[in-house]
């Protein structure tokens, strides 16, 4: 089996973002392919080289490390998405000696995460939100979770969940700069005549880095409820990155005809360089 280049954890930066030093040693990992490929089994050689989902979806073929004599060891396969969220694709532990086959499953193997794309932000354009609603397109997507649901570009979802306000959000952002957050409704009362858009659900400012619960409230989480009556509206997230340290106080009575573009500029927000949306009809 062909053993990596330690120095591309650091090259690639795995080190210090995911963990904080160089691994003492090379392991080897290898993926057998399908039952009728004439090609070589695939090494994992730590770099930028893609491999398809269809040869990693299965376990390892073999799984090789230098081992101490009469030492027990833990085996961690981690996912890391575009916002270094840590996904745990495999565990195995009290491993004897190099013996990974008779160590105890503490995850079971699970890359599905890994193939699943987090935002089609493409889907923007295509959806008429920009131009019409943002002028310019989210850098990178914004990760968005409802308890255990993930919004993806264009997901549509239920009043049920949507109830609460979301478990997880993440995004690329500066760790020493502040951020706005901001989720809107431009299709109140309905997509057809949106009289009363755009429809302020949420707001957070002087978010530092992406830690929003460490951010400054403005307007409270007010779950989506389209009119019974109307198509599915979109329920949009954005995030800007602030110049400043901001303080609004905006009436949370008031929601209605929030001039989106107009807030963004007399504060001189950056962006969005996060984004995310979904659908939901009542």
């Amino acid at each position: 089996m062909v053993r990596c280049d330690l120095q591309n954890f650091i090259r690639l930066k795995v080190v210090p973002n995911v963990i904080p030093t160089v691994p003492l040693d090379s392991m080897g990992v290898q993926y057998s392919l399908p039952d009728n490929s004439k090609e070589k089994p695939v090494d994992v050689v730590c770099d930028k080289v893609p491999i398809k989902y269809e040869l990693v979806k299965d376990t390892p073929m073999k799984v090789s490390f230098i081992s101490k004599e009469k030492k027990f060891h833990t085996l961690i396969m981690i996912c890391v998405n575009a916002f270094d969220y840590i996904y745990l694709s495999w565990c195995i532990e009290n491993i004897p000696k190099n013996k990974v086959i008779n160590g105890h499953l503490a995850a079971v193997y699970d890359v599905k995460r890994a193939k699943k794309d987090v935002c089609d932000l493409n889907k923007f354009r295509t959806e008429n939100i920009v131009p019409v609603i943002v002028s310019v397109v989210p850098q990178y997507p914004l990760q968005v979770e409802f308890k255990n649901k993930e919004v993806r570009c264009g997901d549509t979802l239920t009043l049920q969940e949507t109830r609460h306000s979301p478990t997880v959000i993440k995004f690329k952002g500066d760790s020493k700069k502040f951020h706005t957050l901001i989720m809107i409704d431009p299709d109140m009362p309905t997509p057809q005549n949106p009289s009363l858009a755009s429809y302020r659900h949420w707001l957070v400012e002087n978010i530092p880095g992406d830690l929003v619960n460490f951010g400054d409230i403005v307007t409270w989480y007010e779950q989506p409820e389209p009119p019974m009556y109307s198509d599915p509206h979109r329920y949009i997230f954005l995030v800007y990155e602030q110049l400043t340290q901001q303080k609004d106080n905006l009436d949370n009575n008031m929601r209605t005809n929030f001039n989106l573009g107009r807030f963004v500029k007399d504060r001189g927000l950056l962006g969005p360089i996060a984004g995310n949306f979904f659908y939901l009809k009542h």
